[in-house]
């Protein structure tokens, strides 16, 4: 670092010449905020693939949190067919029965 007319400078201090400069310290402000700018348009972020994920799993896992566990319309809906026998001697729904239970094994 090259000081040049360091001299000089410590003359003006010591005869009264020089006090503390409101332009020169607004220069250094408007310098440091012109700083922080730029720092700013240099920032940014990176989101993984995985992270993506984990958040759309955690959001889908919320949504199913506040689903009832239980659904009357659906328990509604398998009473009345049990009641009006759609569920016997239906070979549609035999066949998926059964193939629903050997697909678990």
């Amino acid at each position: 670092m090259e000081i040049k007319n360091i001299n000089n400078i410590t003359r003006q201090i010591r005869a009264g010449e020089i006090r503390n400069n409101p332009t020169q310290t607004s220069a250094r402000s408007t310098k440091t905020a012109e700083d922080a700018q730029v720092s700013r348009h240099t920032d940014s972020l990176q989101i993984s693939d995985q992270a993506r994920t984990a958040q759309e799993i955690q959001k889908y896992t919320d949504i199913a949190r506040k689903m009832p566990s239980v659904r009357p319309e659906v328990v509604n809906r398998v009473k009345e067919r049990i009641q009006s026998g759609f569920y016997e001697n239906n070979r549609e729904v035999l066949e998926d029965t059964a193939s629903s239970i050997l697909n678990s094994l």
